[in-house]
């Protein structure tokens, strides 16, 4: 069920490494009755771990009890880990909403809001983690539920090219949108050594025959990458 986090932080940084668009985000479900001993020390050890890895992860299922030969057989400590994830601003998913094999793990009893169960309305309701006291960051591209048309529009963004392509190392990258960032990797997920030598123009240092990815970063965060072709 992908509970230890400390494999995750060992092999996260050359997963990372090896992705051409920088674009992986992590998991682990936070089933830890033995693997952090049920314990917060424990618990924030292994979380401080993972952080100084530099792996972006979330805890993709929080939950207040852990099978094992039976179900709902452990009882998990997860409020420690709770408050743990609101200091350290680590985004958390609850396990489950309804229709699970262990009931008192339902955060609901029929699948609406008004049949909220004790762990239901503990983690809607704490004053500490809850969903209603710390709701959740929305998409800076959403504005009062709606799209925020301030943001990068997809047109402008579909606009933005590497020429020439094929190049031989000299490429400049065209954008009716400014950007902030420009880094390129060769398709083993290495860095390449990029160098800018005019306005929007880039060289690539000791580039090598083949397919490169670069990947171009906007004001606002939103990123695109676009492949390279050096002959």
């Amino acid at each position: 069920c992908g509970t230890n986090l400390d494999v995750l932080a060992n092999v996260g940084p050359t997963l990372q490494l090896n992705d051409p668009v920088n674009n992986l985000i992590f998991s682990a479900h936070a089933y830890w009755y033995a693997f952090a001993s049920n314990d917060s020390t424990q618990m924030q050890i292994k979380i401080n771990n993972a952080i100084s890895a530099g792996i972006p992860f979330v805890f993709g299922e929080i939950a207040n009890l852990q099978d094992d030969v039976t179900a709902c057989q452990y009882t998990l400590n997860y409020a420690p880990l709770l408050r743990i994830c609101q200091e350290e601003k680590i985004g958390w998913i609850a396990w489950s909403w309804d229709h699970d094999i262990c009931p008192a793990r339902q955060m609901s009893t029929a699948g609406n809001f008004g049949s909220l169960t004790a762990y239901g309305t503990d983690l809607i309701n704490n004053t500490h983690y809850g969903m209603l006291s710390n709701p959740v960051n929305k998409s800076e591209y959403l504005v009062y539920g709606a799209c925020n048309t301030a943001s990068i529009t997809d047109e402008k963004i579909s606009n933005t090219h590497v020429y020439p392509n094929p190049s031989n190392g000299i490429f400049t990258i065209g954008s009716s949108e400014p950007f902030t960032k420009v880094i390129c990797y060769d398709v083993m997920g290495k860095l390449a050594n990029l160098q800018l030598i005019d306005q929007n123009t880039y060289q690539l240092i000791d580039a090598v025959t083949g397919i490169y990815f670069v990947q171009i970063e906007f004001s606002n965060h939103q990123s695109i990458t676009r492949k390279l072709i050096i002959e």
